[in-house]
């Protein structure tokens, strides 16, 4: 019975010394290519304007209209701290502080295509202009012999201000590593809150496409959420560099444009302390 007291010392003190071989700081260093998806904003309507008002006759149309919404992203680059405590022989819990920067630029413009058109007799009700052949209701748009749009497929595009936005997020990733057997390469998941601590928005107008103008407006978001995953190369017990993707799972907002920032990157990573 003696010796299973020792055989329990000797198995803590194994683990002891296999997760102080293991744990260590790390300092990451990483460059970005960000990527922003753009989005279209879409929706249908209808309208009329007068004709013949002794005849009652309308140009009735149906359009699209929305919003089209670029970005355009720029190179950015993160840095810091991470820690690594071993919890399986080829697994590890990681924890970080990382200081990382964003630039963008989001444009957009407003479009309305005609979609169709026709001279119908409409008449006037309280809930707009009734089409007795359709049972369908039209919004009043114009006056007497002003038509808003001509052509079969006419149709107008307006470019809105445009924005550049730059981001100072703290980053605190938490993960897991599973280390493949026999192999210098690892992967990691994690999941990533980002507190913007700095955020500054220029914009322009639709015609000067060279002087940019500090804006008091900010973004509307505090809190960014990421997921990532990263595919790394181990060449020794402190180096290591690496190919890391996140996706942003909520979006960045300004005004009335809302983006997700994506980002692909390559990281390098150096061991500061490694206990053994």
């Amino acid at each position: 019975m003696g010796k299973y007291p020792f055989l329990l010392i000797l198995l803590i003190s194994s683990i002891n010394v296999y997760s102080q071989r293991k744990a260590n700081w790390e300092f990451r260093f990483e460059f970005n290519t960000q990527m922003i998806p753009g989005k279209i904003q879409k929706e249908q309507n209808s309208g009329a304007y007068l004709l013949d008002s002794a005849a009652s006759i309308y140009k009735v149309f149906n359009t699209n209209s929305g919003k089209k919404i670029y970005a355009t992203a720029k190179p950015g680059a993160r840095a810091g701290i991470k820690y690594n405590y071993p919890v399986g022989k080829h697994l590890d819990i990681n924890v970080g502080l990382l200081l990382s920067n964003h630039n963008f630029e989001l444009r957009s413009e407003s479009f309305s295509f005609l979609t169709d058109s026709a001279e119908l007799f409409l008449q006037p009700t309280a809930n707009g202009l009734y089409d007795p052949s359709s049972g369908k209701y039209y919004k009043f748009m114009r006056g007497p012999g002003t038509p808003i749009l001509t052509g079969p497929f006419a149709g107008i595009t307006i470019p809105n201000p445009a924005y550049r936005v730059n981001l100072t997020n703290i980053d605190f990733p938490v993960g897991a590593t599973f280390f493949i057997p026999k192999t210098r390469l690892s992967i990691t998941a994690e999941i990533i809150p980002s507190f913007i601590v700095r955020s500054v928005v220029k914009g322009r107008n639709t015609t000067d496409e060279i002087t940019w103008v500090d804006l008091s407006g900010k973004i509307n978001s505090s809190l960014i959420w990421h997921g990532g995953a990263a595919f790394a190369y181990t060449f020794n017990t402190k180096l290591s560099v690496g190919l890391n993707y996140s996706y942003q799972l909520n979006r960045v907002e300004l005004n009335d444009m809302r983006t997700k920032i994506h980002s692909a990157a390559v990281f390098l990573q150096y061991g500061l302390k490694w206990n053994k």
